[in-house]
């Protein structure tokens, strides 16, 4: 039996100490505790010698690398509160990672027909509780492994044994064969999960899981030295994609998406007060066009992620780009939910800078026209409705909007305003709009050929 030397709670197990201490008491493991085990009371400078203790003076078993490597169990563990607090008994699901939000794990007791409807019921709800663990991002994957690997000790150590000393006291009567079936049933439910490539593949297999797909922009002819001899290589530099028609689909499927989506339309277009962009002229324009059609508006927003942080000459290296989109329509106190704002595109910032635009953004472009032209066929209720999109918006900080609309990204340049064709000197001074500066289809146009006050290139998003 092992004390915890800070609440004074006692367990069976060295795991389960540890992950105690790691989750309730981190902050305190680089401070002073006292040995509370039966006849001593010694201190110790902190947990880790405390370990070493435990492990030399009362025959405590610890993994050695575990015990030696103090900076791992810094860096690596998990900086938890409460384990409980953070496995949400009813959480909600984001398209790209389960099928519904309903699907969470449900302890309820289902009527069980035949051992074909036992198996499905138990790959059912174990495929959830996984999913309900990816879905809190703090958690690391390491960490979801290990609490797998010890729910399946749990899982075969003790379940199985009560249900097998069930089965041999059984009514005759009672078909033993089922029961033998759904204990080996029991004891394989795990088998999709046991590494965290299997989890991967097993929802990918299942539909409910939406890859990233690896796009090539462009190639690149570099050298490299090769026993002693310098060959010529060809580098491809890709970026990567997420179907938004997918994720689309995914989403509106939810229970109740579709339905509270188009409510919330309808309120939009009869209010009176001016609540949504969907009673502004330019969206009424947009869904005229589609006479009649059920079409919902997209917002793109564009942004640079810093990544690793390097400082002097290697600063920005590892900067990424990301695109992220949403439904301008959906209701309010659900449009800013971060589970309602979905990963389309992420590729390295100097690789679109070399790329341009167009390459870039080329694919992103093709799935909104597509969304656009054809639609999206979603089944609600077992009714098929197709609904269209249409790009409403770009959204992003002046240097994101300035870089994916075509002008300049630097704003000590002469002319880097985006609205007007002010230079530097004017925007410093000027106090009231001067309308002939305004940036108009005509004078853009003109600028574009020239590349001139700012512009770079076209907008390939015209």
């Amino acid at each position: 039996m092992i004390v915890c030397p800070f609440c004074d709670k006692r367990f069976d197990s060295e795991t389960s100490f540890v992950i105690h201490v790691k989750i309730q008491h981190k902050a305190m493991m680089l401070s002073v505790c006292e040995c509370h085990q039966e006849g001593c009371s010694r201190t110790f400078n902190n947990f880790y010698t405390y370990k070493r203790h435990l492990s030399l003076k009362h025959c405590v078993s610890f993994d050695r690398t575990e015990i030696e490597n103090r900076n791992s169990d810094i860096d690596n563990s998990p900086n938890f509160p409460e384990l409980e607090s953070l496995i949400d008994p009813n959480p909600v699901f984001t398209s790209s990672t389960i099928e519904s939000p309903q699907a969470g794990c449900s302890f309820n007791k289902p009527s069980v027909s035949n051992t074909k409807n036992f198996e499905s019921i138990v790959q059912k709800e174990i495929s959830s509780f996984v999913s309900q663990l990816y879905s809190v991002s703090i958690l690391p994957r390491s960490f979801i492994s290990s609490l797998i690997g010890n729910l399946n000790n749990l899982y075969n150590q003790t379940l199985i044994l009560i249900l097998q000393q069930k089965c041999n006291s059984t009514d005759p009567k009672q078909s033993l064969s089922d029961l033998t079936r759904m204990l080996t049933i029991m004891q394989h439910g795990f088998d999709h999960f046991k590494t965290d490539h299997r989890s991967l593949k097993y929802f990918e297999s299942s539909g409910v899981l939406i890859k990233p797909q690896l796009i090539n922009i462009f190639a690149s002819l570099s050298s490299r030295l090769a026993a002693g001899k310098r060959e010529a290589v060809i580098s491809n530099t890709e970026i990567q994609v997420i179907s938004i028609k997918m994720v689309l689909k995914k989403f509106l499927e939810l229970p109740n998406v579709l339905s509270t989506t188009l409510v919330h339309i309808q309120e939009c277009k009869r209010s009176e007060a001016i609540i949504s962009n969907l009673q502004s002229e330019l969206w009424k324009n947009i869904e005229s066009k589609f006479e009649g059609k059920s079409v919902f508006p997209l917002l793109l927003y564009f942004d640079g992620v810093e990544i690793n942080n390097p400082l002097g000459s290697h600063a920005n290296i590892h900067k990424l780009s990301a695109v992220y989109f949403s439904l301008a329509c959906i209701p309010y106190e659900y449009s800013s939910m971060l589970e309602n704002i979905f990963l389309a595109q992420l590729h390295n910032s100097n690789d679109h800078k070399f790329a341009g635009n167009i390459k870039v953004f080329r694919n992103m472009i093709d799935q909104i026209t597509d969304l656009s032209k054809n639609g999206l066929s979603v089944n609600v209720d077992g009714q098929e409705r197709t609904i269209y999109f249409s790009l409403l918006a770009i959204v992003g900080d002046n240097l994101a909007i300035n870089d994916i609309c075509g002008f300049v990204t630097s704003f000590n340049s002469q002319n880097w305003y985006r609205v007007c064709t002010a230079d530097k000197t004017e925007t410093q001074s000027q106090i009231k709009e001067n309308p002939h500066m305004l940036r108009t289809v005509e004078n853009y146009i003109k600028h574009c050929k020239d590349y001139s006050t700012g512009v770079k290139a076209e907008c390939i998003f015209n």
